[in-house]
Parts: C-alpha cells; structure tokens; sequence
C-alpha cells in the first residue's frame, strides 16, 4: 500500500509535466521529429521509384541498330550528375558504355540504414537502380537495366533482390553449345533467363520477338517503395520469373550425348555469333590416342582462315575430346572418325579467347566445313560486324 501511494506522487507529476505548455511542446516535438523523418524517407523512396521508372521507359525507348550515338548522349545529358562509363574508357562514336546510376555508388557497399532491421520493418529500405547503353560505330548495339533493393523481412534469403536485364547483339562465354542448349538457346537462340539465389537476370538480342523483349524488360518497380516490400523476385520481373520456371523445366530433361559431324544451320549461326573465335581450318595429322590420355586425341592442323576473332593467337594443335563418342551409350572412348578428322578434310572450329589451346566441347563445336555451313557462319559474323539482323535467327521462337 506504501508503494503505491508513493507510485502517486510520481504519476502525478508526470501527468502535470505533460499536460503543461512546456510538456505538450516536448510530447509534440518527440512524436513529430521520428514521424517527420519517417515521412520524408518514404517521400524519397517514392520519389526514386518515380525517377526510376522514368529511367526505365528512357531505356526501353533506344532502340538497337536505330537509335544513334546521340540519343544516348542525350539520355546522359537528361541525367547529368548520374552518368558513369564503363572502365572510364572515353565515350565517342566509335565506342561507348555509359550507365545512368540512380541510388547508392556502384563501388561502395549499401549504407548503414539497410542494416538497420527495425526500419525495413516500418517500410524503410534502399534500393539502386542502373541504365546501360552501349554504342559501337554511332550506332546503339545494347541497353540495360537493373533494379536492386532490400527485400522485405520475410524473404527467405534475407537480404537483396536483384532484376537484371539486357539486351545486346550476343551472347558470352555462358553461350557455348553445352550451356546454351542448357538454358535452352537451341530451341530460342536469342533469349534466356537465368537464376542464381535471388538474382535473376534476363537476357535478350535485337532478334528477338517484341514479345519477348518486352517480357525481359517487364520491370514492376512499384514494390520496392510500398510498406510491404518486395518479398520475391517475380514482384520485380514477374514475366522473366515465369520464363525462367518453364525453362528449367525443359533444361531438366535428359538429352542424349553429342557426336561429330553435322549440325543444324541455325546452331551454327548461334555459336558463330556468340562465340568469340570462329576458324577454318584443314587437318593435317592424326596423332595416336596417348595411352595416358586415353580420353582426348590430338590433330595437327593448318589455318585456312580467320573467320572471327584474333588472327594471330592459334595453335596448329588441339587435343580433341573422344570421350562419349563411341557407340556404347556415349560413355567410351573411340577414335575420332575418319569421315571428319582424315588430312586434308576441312572443317570449322568454335572458341572462346580463354579455350585458344583446348576446345572444350568438340562434340558440338566442330563441323565440317561445307559450302552451306561457311554460307552461313559467314553471313552471321558479317551480319553481326554490321549490326544488321541475323537472318539464320530471327523469330524462331513465340511465346505462348
């Protein structure tokens, strides 16, 4: 009972305090100041949502093989302040690879607030969002956009999502026959989508179907500013999370091993547009299967000609893989076959600036070098120098 009546004293001088002018003022200014500055951050990220769909329709307004040089100078006098280039390189006609950068440095890490889990949970977050433009020769050849941002606290993952998107005149290293086919290239050879955690990227080139750029670029920004948040990655790039399910679907099916010799013209103009090297070339020796290396078998061979790539960094012998060619289920080693690999058959070589001294997956990268085959590696990588459509690949593929 003494407790409580001392409890009373207290109780009413609290009460006096906040009912006083002077109390009133400091409840006022102690609500007021943390529900200001929560005001003021949500107002800038809805601003920055804004600006980056803005930045986003800009992107998807450069056009390949159309727009020029200038418009992507405009779009970097448009976002003065924003703009960095690739490398540092100078940017001029000839070559250029400039991106718009809307949120926290590319070259430092995201700033303290996102560490702070009680303000992701009252709808507080950082996001980043990224526009490239590369031009080649006056000419814009790809653009680019990404969207990074906080996923909300229920996200498996925990931390960032990240939807990236690019359009450009071909493919990487990640394009061989082998992991290609895997994200299913030969069935549409001008898009893929891939997924690593919650990164997702979409790739497309200019031959693409409208449909199927559209669905690559199909960013829903609006996410990464509502109190929620965005908690997956389908709520950034909903349609590119579709392709990628059903892609992985289809790439899960078992696909018979690969042998030498004739391949689809349409495989063929692939490689040589995403390949980095493409070489004709004439065999000159067979060497023995090596009783050490029983499963590779080397060929000498001589240049013809310099179909792509670097002239003068090839070496006249490769070790060719014959592991899996044989005819007991693709799993023994059996010579290479006579019909391709005999001297003086002529025959063309895919590879990548890293795979000079090895080819890594002969089964699929080597073809005979037939009249219609050289038409049409020779078309593409002429097409591709150009920036012209690539005929062998244009709308092979419609979305359902």
């Amino acid at each position: 009972m003494t407790a409580n009546k001392d409890a009373f004293p207290i109780i009413r001088f609290t009460f006096r305090a906040l009912t006083s002018r002077v109390g009133k003022i400091v409840l006022v200014v102690c609500i007021a100041l943390p529900l200001g500055a929560w005001c003021m951050l949500r107002l800038s990220m809805k601003i920055a949502t804004r600006r980056a769909n803005t930045l986003l329709v800009r992107i998807k307004q450069l056009k390949p093989r159309e727009s020029t040089y200038e418009d992507a100078m405009r779009l970097a006098r448009d976002y003065s302040g924003h703009v960095g280039f690739l490398n540092d390189e100078p940017c001029s006609p000839k070559a250029c690879h400039l991106y718009v950068l809307l949120g926290y440095s590319l070259f430092e890490p995201p700033p303290r607030i996102s560490r702070i889990n009680l303000l992701r949970a009252i709808g507080i977050r950082v996001s980043r969002f990224i526009g490239g433009v590369q031009v080649r020769d006056g000419y814009v050849t790809g653009t680019e956009f990404s969207a990074e941002t906080e996923a909300n606290k229920d996200t498996p993952f925990g931390g960032w999502l990240v939807a990236d998107t690019s359009l450009t005149d071909h493919f990487g290293v990640e394009a061989d026959f082998v992991s290609g086919r895997q994200l299913g290239l030969e069935e549409h050879p001008n898009r893929y989508t891939e997924k690593s955690g919650e990164y997702l990227m979409a790739r497309v080139t200019p031959d693409a179907t409208a449909r199927e750029i559209e669905r690559a670029f199909d960013f829903r920004l609006s996410c990464t500013s509502t109190l929620a948040g965005c908690s997956e990655l389908g709520d950034l790039l909903p349609t590119a999370c579709e392709d990628y399910i059903a892609a992985k679907a289809s790439r899960d099916q078992n696909e018979e091993d690969r042998k030498y010799g004739p391949w689809p013209l349409r495989s063929l103009a692939r490689l040589a547009r995403d390949k980095d090297n493409v070489l004709s070339v004439e065999v000159k020796r067979v060497f023995p299967v090596a009783s050490d290396r029983k499963d590779l078998q080397d060929v000498e061979f001589q240049l013809i000609e310099v179909l792509k790539g670097v002239p003068d960094k090839h070496l006249p012998r490769f070790p060719m893989d014959i592991e899996g060619d044989g005819d007991s289920g693709g799993h023994s080693a059996a010579p290479l076959p006579s019909a391709m690999f005999a001297p003086g058959k002529r025959i063309i070589l895919f590879l990548d600036t890293a795979d000079l001294g090895f080819i890594p997956y002969p089964h699929c990268e080597v073809v005979p070098a037939t009249e219609e085959n050289l038409g049409v590696v020779r078309q593409t990588i002429e097409q591709l120098s150009h920036g012209d459509p690539i005929s062998a690949l244009r709308d092979v593929d419609h979305l359902p």
